[in-house]
């Protein structure tokens, strides 16, 4: 699912062992993302001049009418939605604010289904990038960082429902200190054994760029890399849990040349975060966008080359 610049969704529906074929021009579709939240209702979220807005997607790829959540989001800016499971079912979204410091920074905020919005800490500072990760029914771990062009700070904050719903926040730990990080630098994570994993595309020092992985919730864990030949940016990356496995999907250059062409690349992370046994799947001058899901059947890569919309399904064994 992606929208136009008009704010028109745009829906491949899965039919007949394959997904229906979208037909836009590239330069119509708005580079920020939308973000569902899937249960018993799926509602798209994405950010709108400067307003969180829902709109409900129906299974036969009907929509609802556009709702209005929150009016305090950051114009342009990224957006992660989830939904919880258990004995309460409810939307969970992590947007930046649209308030700027004194220090010109926007911090994080967190709105929940029923309980609308809330500053997610008043010790995380400013935040650049958002990633909301599900550890199972009504737990979360929230991760946002704060992309500096000197040292880049990671923060996790635990996130659960009580017996009615209300949700908890836990402490404000920083968790890892990066260096120099773009504005797009974009952050992810994803569930590995019992806790979460980060995942972050950046500089390792001033001559070198990489994946970083790093599992959180462990004191003086070592940071894991894969290096890449060069920078790049945006840098997309992207996980989800497919056949029971933790699985990655990463863009990054083929060769150290200026202009390189870009490979997609997908690999499995291991209990200590570390991620192996990942093949090159797609080579192109250009891959902005990939998503990733599945579930413990089979699971779907699906990303946008300068020749349109890919996609690429594998069964589990």
């Amino acid at each position: 699912m992606a929208k136009t610049k008009t704010e028109e969704l745009i829906i491949s529906r899965y039919k007949s062992n394959s997904y229906e074929p979208i037909v836009r021009d590239y330069a119509d579709v708005s580079p920020w993302p939308v973000s569902l939240a899937v249960g018993t209702q799926t509602h798209a979220y994405w950010i709108s001049a400067g307003q969180l807005v829902r709109r409900e997607v129906m299974s036969d790829g009907t929509q609802g009418s556009r709702t209005v959540v929150a009016s305090d989001a950051a114009p342009s800016s990224p957006v992660v939605a989830a939904r919880t499971t258990g004995h309460v079912e409810q939307d969970v979204v992590l947007y930046l604010g649209g308030k700027v410091s004194a220090q010109g920074e926007r911090s994080a905020r967190l709105f929940v289904q029923g309980h609308g919005t809330r500053a997610i800490s008043d010790e995380a500072g400013g935040a650049t990038s958002i990633a909301l990760v599900h550890l199972g029914a009504t737990r979360f771990a929230i991760l946002t960082l704060d992309g500096r062009l000197s040292m880049s700070p990671m923060h996790a904050i635990s996130l659960e429902f009580d017996e009615e719903g209300k949700p908890e926040l836990g402490e404000d730990r920083v968790v890892h200190v990066a260096g120099p990080a773009e504005r797009r630098s974009a952050l992810t994570g994803i569930m590995v054994g019992r806790g979460p994993v980060a995942l972050l595309p950046l500089s390792r020092t001033s001559l070198e760029f990489g994946l970083l992985t790093l599992r959180i919730g462990y004191e003086d864990e070592t940071p894991r890399w894969v290096d890449y030949p060069n920078g790049l940016d945006p840098a997309p990356v992207v996980a989800a849990t497919i056949c029971g496995k933790p699985m990655v999907a990463f863009v990054r250059p083929k060769d150290a040349s200026v202009g390189s062409s870009q490979v997609l690349e997908v690999g499995e992370l291991s209990a200590s975060a570390e991620l192996r046994d990942h093949k090159v799947i797609a080579t192109s001058k250009v891959i902005p966008h990939v998503s990733l899901w599945g579930d413990a059947a089979s699971g779907w890569i699906v990303y946008v080359t300068e020749q349109g919309l890919r996609g690429r399904r594998w069964e589990c064994l």
